[in-house]
């Protein structure tokens, strides 16, 4: 069995590493473009996560809140699957049960936080590759990159941000050249999903990034920051007009907002949505609505605006909003459930955000920007009731919290064995 107290640099434990990262990264895009493509890395990482994960040593070091923020969406999912009579209510849930699983797993495998960050890179440039072959071969106006526009842009959104720490992070040249080159290339294929929600989220969590650099760090990125984004408005507007269109198509839809008469614009058609969710909410406080009421409360508010509303048939579509979709779905339950999953890792990554090791401040600002992202992203839509968003969204948490740990390991036995000590 791996030994935990190895030093980072050990060979065994980057190889694990690498095994782990890597299938994490596989689930992110082979699902759901492709039918049931992701169950299987997923599946297999969650089968090599047991014998690990159910340990005394792991129970002994358990972070028990975040633990149990992992669970607890699943849990708050029960009672919609129970009462809607479907098992598809468990679905995105319960990634968060087997992430859970890899989470005990990772106390027994010294995660080395460099790779995890270059598995981000290479997710940046896959993406980037994938959605050049679908500008020029579909002439498409939205890429999708094989697993939904708003998936993309979503998991884009996140990564960006570990890819940005390992620009200024990096000692080896050539990863350091590669990390610039991943962060406009995930930022071009960002742009390209034509998704605006995520464009804010990353506009804001880039503004938390900047915020928490140190002076002589701030410096660094700022060139990095504005080489990026010189060249990423280049590369965006010379080979696509996707930001051109909407940007007006933007403007168009704020000079019509609020007048629900013209509610066929798509920020209207969310505070229709708001509110079915808010009506909804108030009928069933405790656990939500069914699939089926939700259903029959959508019918009712499409025909009092006259507008032709997604999920009438089956309920199951999203209100446009993490927090409202929660609580129209599951009740107080899944606002609880969505709030956890913010702040215990939030409040975590803040506290490591003072350590006086730089690694550790740049992993813990990899995760509060994960946060910030997701978040700023539920304002607009429910990202997390995608199954990929929700794997990306869970694996970046657990690998970075164990990142900052087992650094900290490292750092403790590199003192303990100073011949000062």
């Amino acid at each position: 069995m791996v030994d935990l107290n190895a030093h980072n640099d050990n060979k065994l434990a980057t190889i694990f590493t690498f095994v782990f990262v890597s299938l994490a990264y596989a689930t992110i895009y082979f699902s759901p473009g492709i039918p049931h493509g992701g169950q299987g890395p997923l599946l297999f990482l969650f089968l090599i996560s047991i014998p690990l994960a159910f340990s005394k040593q792991s129970f002994q070091n358990l972070d028990k809140k975040l633990f149990f923020a992992l669970v607890f969406i699943f849990l708050a999912a029960i009672p919609l699957a129970v009462k809607s009579g479907e098992g598809e209510a468990l679905d995105a849930p319960s990634r968060f049960l087997i992430i859970a699983i890899v989470f005990l797993a990772l106390y027994r495998i010294p995660i080395n936080g460099k790779w995890v960050f270059r598995s981000a890179m290479l997710a940046c440039l896959t993406a980037f590759i994938v959605a050049v072959y679908e500008v020029f071969t579909t002439k498409t106006y939205r890429v999708n990159l094989g697993i939904g526009i708003l998936e993309s842009a979503y998991t884009l959104s996140m990564l960006l941000f570990l890819c940005l720490s390992a620009a200024i992070l990096e000692r080896d040249k050539f990863w350091k050249y590669i990390a610039i080159f991943s962060v406009i290339a995930g930022a071009t294929a960002l742009l390209q999903t034509g998704t605006r929600g995520a464009w804010l989220a990353t506009i804001l969590a880039g503004m938390i990034f900047l915020k928490l650099l140190s002076s002589k760090d701030n410096r660094k990125l700022i060139f990095i920051g504005c080489l990026c984004l010189f060249l990423t408005a280049f590369i965006s507007y010379n080979f696509s007009d996707t930001l051109r269109k909407r940007l007006n198509f933007t403007v168009n839809e704020l000079q019509l907002f609020g007048k629900m008469h013209l509610a066929t614009n798509s920020s209207n058609l969310r505070l229709i949505y708001w509110e079915h969710a808010w009506e909804g909410f108030k009928q069933s406080p405790i656990t939500g609505l069914s699939y089926q009421g939700n259903a029959t409360l959508r019918q009712q508010f499409a025909n009092k605006y006259k507008v032709r509303m997604v999920g009438i048939k089956d309920g199951r579509s999203s209100s446009h909003n993490e927090l409202l979709n929660s609580m129209v779905q599951k009740g107080i339950l899944g606002l609880a459930a969505i709030l956890l999953i913010y702040l215990i890792p939030l409040q975590h990554f803040a506290r490591k955000f003072k350590s006086t090791n730089q690694t550790v401040r740049f992993y813990a600002i990899s995760g509060i920007c994960t946060i910030t992202s997701i978040a700023v992203s539920g304002l607009t839509e429910a990202p997390l009731m995608h199954t990929s968003v929700s794997v990306t969204y869970g694996m970046l948490l657990i690998l970075l919290y164990h990142s900052i740990r087992n650094q900290e390991l490292a750092d403790e036995k590199d003192l303990s064995c100073s011949p000062s000590s």
